[in-house]
């Protein structure tokens, strides 16, 4: 099981293929609703602790919101940014896949030339341990988008 070619050829280019930029967005897009919900959360709070009498509550309210709606922008930033010509960069190394527990989730991590780049599940039977590769990644963000044996090895 190897990356598509088409996204290979991208990758070379040090660019993303349109279908990387997709799973990218679909990222986005699961977390967005979870962000939302506990936006309306602290909105709540904040009205419950402005009824109550609390001196912080309306402004308090704002402030979550207003961290909130930054923390949006900043996610929507990071997959913009990650979509302009020449946000990927190329290392190349032997390969050492991990798994990491954190809180009940499961994060999977490729060490390669000193990097420790996070990677989807997906990714796992794709690569051999100690095998060399030309991994394609995201620098700003040390996200895995592909990878290829390098020549010779």
């Amino acid at each position: 099981m190897t990356y598509p070619e088409t996204d290979l050829a991208h990758n070379r280019a040090g660019n993303l293929s349109p279908a990387q930029i997709v799973r990218l967005q679909q990222g986005w897009q699961q977390a967005a609703p979870v962000m939302g919900g506990f936006g309306l959360a602290l909105m709540a709070l904040g009205v419950v602790f402005y009824a109550l009498g609390e001196p912080l509550g309306c402004a308090g309210t704002w402030i979550f919101a207003g961290l909130l709606g930054l923390l949006l922008w900043g996610i929507r930033r990071a997959v913009r940014q990650a979509q302009r010509p020449g946000q990927v960069a190329r290392v190349e190394g032997v390969v050492r896949r991990l798994t990491e527990q954190d809180d009940g989730q499961t994060h999977y991590i490729l060490e390669v030339a000193s990097l420790r780049l996070r990677m989807e599940a997906d990714d796992m039977p794709r690569l051999t341990d100690g095998r060399t590769y030309w991994v394609y990644y995201l620098p700003r963000t040390g996200y895995l988008v592909s990878a290829e044996p390098a020549p010779g090895s």
